[in-house]
Parts: C-alpha cells; structure tokens; sequence
C-alpha cells in the first residue's frame, strides 16, 4: 500500500501537478490563509517539534548594501549545522503573525511575504520528500473511505487526493449519547453525500461533482475538482465498466470473413482511461 506500487506514474505525476498549481511550492515556512504554519507544498506543521524532523539550511544573508539611501545593518546569523533551538527561534518568528492572517482570512498575508520573516530554507527534493511522505497518509486514507478506489480513473483520483491534502482524512460525526455529545464529521469524511456517492455502486460521478465544494477554498479549486469528477461520467448508452472505475467501454467489434485472431494477434482497443 505504497503511492509507488499502487498508483501509476502517470497519475502520480498528475496529482503532484495538480497539487502544486492549487498548493503553491515555497522553501520557506509561511502562514496560510487560516494562520497555520505550512511549509513546501502546503505541508502544514503544528508545533516547533514538527519543524524538527525537516533538513533547513541557511539561505544567504543579503549582498552589502552599496547604493544611496539608509541601510538597515542585518543580524548575524548562526553559522555551523542548524540548530533545534533556531528551528523554534524561525518558526515562532513566522508563527507570530497567526493572529492577524486569521483576522484578514483570504485577504491575508500571501506566502511570498515569509520570505523576509525567516531565513531558514529547504532543498527541492527535502520538499518533494515531505510531499510523498503526506501522500503516503492521504493514500491510505483514501482507501479505507473508498473501498473500490484503486479502480477508479485517474482523474477522480487526483480530485480525491486535492480534497484529501487539503482537508485531512478528519473523522465521522456522531450522535448524542448520555455523557458524549455529538461530534460533528471533520475533513475528508464530512463529505458524507459525496462519499456515499462515490461508493455507490456503479459511482455516481455528477452527483460527487456537485458535493464537493470545499468552503472557503477559491471558486477555481473547486470548479477543477468538479469538472474532474465529470470526466469520469459514463455517457448516456455506454456500456458500463465492471470494475467500477467509471471508464466508458465499446463492445469489441470482430472484422468479417477473418478467421479468429491467433495468439499473437492485438486486441481489439476499448476507451481509453478518462483522466
């Protein structure tokens, strides 16, 4: 139950894709949009200790300053291996700001401006590092909601893996009992109409489209997400696939007045997997 053995290459590369132009990539820690401090491809951490399992380097310090104008002399910076108490210094300097990026909400801080706030970097391939090691999770989660997911097409998974990085797995609702109050459903799992439709089966692909708005994600996000949905639609008078994976197939068509085909001879094409 790897993204190595259990997804292809092709659809890792369009989850990663499409994670990076919905996520963004910067090698520095930022706040999101809900005051959390995230770092890489939207990898978020919820305290310093998380910080310290991350490989930072130190970017460096700005070229002297040779033109007009004041100048602002910038603090020595520590030199040698990084140490846990700088990752807890950089990460309480970005995580100050959670107050105000919570009050402005979408009109927050953009990531960008982290930049100047910490130096502490990472390489490309620390981030790719941090964003399989979230995938492998959102993999594992994504099979237990969906018992067929392995079959699905290519484009419902990487809607489902979208929602499930942004969202988190999150956890069922429950009722009130005497001592327990109800719990409402939180993530991924709070989707309840959506998921129901998507383990229905055959699945029921529009349904799923038009249930899967996430608030308050941008209008775009969403409408990507949907319109990957749709694309596993099967058309009107297709035959259904047997695997559940929504991909429309065409009966197999023998030529006529052509002895059958021998062992070596390529089958006839079906649809090809809708992404």
């Amino acid at each position: 139950m790897t993204l190595a053995t259990d997804l292809t290459a092709d659809e890792r590369q369009a989850i990663n894709a499409f994670l990076e132009r919905n996520e963004g990539y910067f090698e520095y820690m930022y706040l999101d949009s809900v005051g959390r401090v995230t770092i890489g491809l939207g990898t978020m951490l919820p305290d310093a200790a998380a910080a310290h399992a991350i490989e930072f380097f130190r970017e460096d310090p700005p070229a002297q300053h040779l033109g007009r104008g004041p100048h602002r002399p910038q603090p020595q910076r520590p030199t040698g291996p990084v140490t846990a108490a700088e990752i807890n210094q950089q990460f309480n300097l970005v995580a100050r700001g959670a107050e105000a990026q919570r009050a402005a909400g979408a009109a927050g801080f953009a990531a960008r401006h982290y930049r100047t706030v910490t130096y502490l970097r990472i390489t490309r391939q620390e981030g790719d590092r941090l964003r399989d090691q979230h995938l492998e999770l959102d993999l594992a989660a994504l099979q237990h909601i969906y018992g067929h997911f392995n079959d699905f097409p290519q484009a419902a998974k990487v809607a489902l893996f979208d929602m499930c990085f942004n969202l988190g797995e999150g956890r069922n609702g429950t009722r009130a009992r005497p001592g327990h109050p109800a719990q409402r459903a939180t993530g991924l799992r709070a989707f309840v109409t959506m998921n129901a439709a998507i383990n229905h089966d055959p699945p029921q692909w529009e349904l799923a489209a038009q249930r899967s708005a996430r608030h308050p994600i941008g209008g775009q996000r969403n409408a990507d997400t949907a319109a990957l949905f749709r694309r596993c639609v099967i058309p009107r008078g297709a035959q259904e696939s047997p695997h559940l994976d929504g991909r429309p197939r065409r009966p197999a068509q023998a030529p006529a007045a052509q002895p059958p085909a021998g062992p070596g001879a390529p089958p006839v094409p079906g649809a090809g997997p809708v992404r």
